[in-house]
């Protein structure tokens, strides 16, 4: 049997769930599925999840076009030295602050 892997992000990078959203949650997602194993974890700061092989590129917020996966790994690494506290980019296609 395959596991199924479920990765909710939230849309701000400082929005943290509070227990009773989650607890909806997990209980909306075992009534909906088959399987009843939830794992939740909970990151204490802002941390890159990988998409794995669901990848499919990366596109601007504000205009929507593809960015280059080589640009936008450059970006996640000058992030990464602040541990990502400071995640503000300019993007390289339309110049908006992100």
């Amino acid at each position: 049997m395959s596991d199924y892997i479920m990765k909710i992000i939230p849309n701000h990078e400082k929005s943290i769930p509070l227990i009773k959203e989650r607890t909806e949650l997990e209980n909306y997602l075992r009534m909906v599925t088959s399987n009843k194993e939830l794992i939740d974890h909970l990151y204490d700061e802002v941390t890159f999840i990988d998409s794995g092989s669901n990848f499919e590129g990366i596109k601007c917020n504000f205009c929507l076009k593809e960015l280059e996966t080589e640009w936008w790994s450059d970006q996640m690494e000058l992030c990464s030295l602040s541990n990502f506290k400071d995640i503000s980019i300019t993007t390289p296609c339309c110049n908006s602050n992100a």
